[in-house]
């Protein structure tokens, strides 16, 4: 027994270090992904390297939703390859220790992962996501002002239009400004000498000083032009919001949010989405438990010895991953359609699974499996 202990306090060293090396690999590799679509779908470069790192920050619970699962799978694969590459099981088996008690380790490790990934899930993404998204409506409001430009059309909003004369940025002041605004029913020009531009709560606004509104009357010829010294032009941010789609998606909101959205979709009587939906809600559970599925379907294709144990990992890897997401997106489909219920969706590919794993687990108990 002394002696199992330091096993499994090697092996448990072994793991940890694995882990830690997958996740950041894994974290450093989504992360590169989403700088990229971040830099060239919403900021185009104007992005302080500060705001940058904070959006970073806050993207980091949603990956590990995600990283998890795939960081345990990857490190007890190279936990077992590696120490069936040296030859090492051997001893261990030569000792009268069966290979299925060296899962207890890797267990009590995933039962750890397990947990934390259930309050990942559960707290820091609606959290996270949250600032994440105010933060992205804080840039796309500043970005709404530092695209006007001197003596160019510069289209706003769709269908909102501004032609300034000359614009002072730090003291927030537009000098003769022309601006055609068609986000209204009724469409209208104005024109004004002098305009002051600013954010206010959830909305955007042009003081205009010492111009005029041109209106197309509701008659053929008719016409209006409405002189003003000072006229309040404003619109509201939601505009914005929608223009750049940002809103928390269905995997980032919280169980609470996810009930919201489901009474408002079962007003509007859309009960495919109604059950998407409420899978959502059951994989918050089902998805860490991945993780310890993973560990015991990993063990006893890591025990194989194999010359290369750093490519066999990445090959099994893969497949596990592969396999399980074709499994899920199945799942979601049979949810959709109202196949099968939302519960079963969610733990479906933990259930395929765990089968597998269990025929690997008696032939290792068998000592028929290859190793």
């Amino acid at each position: 027994m002394p002696k199992m202990k330091i096993i499994d306090r090697y092996i448990l060293k072994n793991l940890i270090f694995s882990y830690l090396l997958s996740h950041i690999l894994l974290i450093l590799f989504f992360i590169i992904v989403k700088i990229a679509d971040l830099t060239d779908k919403v900021v185009s470069g104007t992005i302080s390297v500060l705001t940058l790192l904070k959006l970073i920050f806050l993207i980091i619970p949603s990956l590990n939703s995600f990283i998890f699962p795939i960081a345990i799978l990857a490190s007890v694969l190279l936990t077992f390859s590696q120490l069936s590459a040296n030859n090492e099981i051997i001893p261990i088996k030569t000792a009268g220790v069966k290979p299925i008690r060296l899962a207890l380790s890797p267990f009590l490790f995933g039962i750890f992962i397990f947990f934390l990934s259930i309050i990942n899930n559960l707290i820091f993404i609606p959290k996270s996501t949250k600032n994440f998204y105010n933060e992205f409506k804080n840039i796309a409001k500043e970005k709404i002002f530092n695209s006007i430009k001197e003596k160019q059309f510069n289209e706003v909003l769709p269908n909102l239009i501004m032609f300034p004369q000359k614009v002072n940025k730090d003291k927030k002041n537009i000098k003769n400004i022309f601006i055609f605004d068609g986000t209204k029913k009724i469409k209208q020009v104005i024109i004004a000498k002098n305009c002051n531009y600013g954010i206010k709560k959830n909305l955007i606004f042009f003081q205009l000083i010492n111009g005029e509104i041109h209106i197309k009357g509701k008659k053929e010829n008719g016409y209006q032009i409405l002189k003003f010294q000072s006229y309040l032009f404003n619109f509201n941010l939601e505009n914005i919001e929608k223009n750049i789609n940002l809103r928390l998606k269905d995997k980032e909101s919280s169980i609470q949010q996810l009930r919201e959205k489901i009474k408002k979709e079962l007003k509007n009587k859309n009960f495919k989405r109604v059950r998407y939906l409420k899978m959502e809600i059951y994989k918050r559970f089902s998805f860490p438990f991945t993780c310890i599925i993973f560990i015991f379907i990993a063990m006893p294709f890591g025990l194989i010895n194999i010359k290369n144990p750093k490519s066999w990992s990445i090959f099994i890897l893969i497949l596990t991953v592969f396999s399980y997401y074709i499994i899920l997106i199945i799942s979601s489909n049979l949810v959709k359609e109202g196949i099968i219920n939302p519960a079963l969706g969610a733990w479906l590919p933990n259930i395929v699974f765990s089968s597998i794993t269990l025929f690997l687990f008696y032939l290792l108990e068998k000592e028929k499996w290859i190793f």
